[in-house]
């Protein structure tokens, strides 16, 4: 465990946990599935190999989340915070207002993704860009997360950002793992959070131009949550 960890450092590391449980049993679900048709035998040696190689890589992918996590955990990273009480609080207010309007996602994780994101954010943030809490309806297009293909209302918290040529690479990457390599630094760990959180409640997130907003090149970063 980290030395002398904060409160923030052991929600962090349980959120992980939750993830890492989370996408190991489908990687074992995966496994014991292959190991079922290998048990069965194979039409032909070709097809054996083809099972056998899955088997082989879902244990070399379970392997490389341990790795993930045992190096987040005996990593220490700087710390971070909003420097701002008033901007926390109002972060806590929102994060009460959408599970109280059914968000389909436990409040500690909410709570925690907003504060990350907000972190993630703090540079590139417009000017008086508040949270703001609205109803979407799905299917996304063009997310960082996709999901089925079906109609679904999500609730919607947004926020302009001005243009970064960063961001968008970042949360692609973060999109395309289930946790980053060991050793990375500490804004792609707090954005595999984010995108951990997001995929374990069917959530999504999308990035696109803002509109109606005085600069026409500032984009809008929206958090979507499925409802009850």
């Amino acid at each position: 465990m980290k030395k002398e960890a904060a409160l923030e450092d052991m929600v962090d590391l349980g959120l992980f946990t939750r993830i890492l449980c989370h996408e190991m049993n489908n990687l074992l679900a995966s496994q014991q599935g292959f190991l079922k048709l290998l048990g069965r035998g194979a039409p032909d040696p070709e097809t054996l190999a083809r099972w056998n190689n899955e088997v082989l890589l879902a244990n070399q992918e379970l392997q490389n989340l341990v790795r993930s996590v045992q190096s987040y955990v005996h990593t220490e990273f700087p710390k971070q915070d909003l420097n701002s009480p008033p901007r926390e609080a109002h972060l806590m207010k929102l994060a009460d207002e959408a599970i109280q309007l059914n968000a389909l996602i436990p409040k500690v994780a909410l709570s925690r993704l907003l504060v990350i994101t907000e972190i993630q954010l703090n540079d590139i943030k417009a000017e008086n860009s508040e949270w703001v809490l609205t109803y979407e309806t799905g299917p996304m297009v063009n997310c960082l997360l996709e999901h089925g293909s079906s109609p679904q209302k999500f609730l919607s918290l947004g926020t302009t950002l001005h243009p970064n040529m960063d961001l968008s690479s970042e949360l692609n990457s973060a999109a395309n793992r289930i946790l980053p390599p060991r050793d990375s630094a500490h804004r792609d760990w707090n954005w595999a959070l984010v995108i951990g959180l997001l995929r374990q409640s069917q959530g999504d997130m999308r990035l696109s131009a803002a509109a109606d907003t005085i600069d026409s090149s500032c984009l809008k970063l929206e958090i979507l949550l499925p409802l009850q």
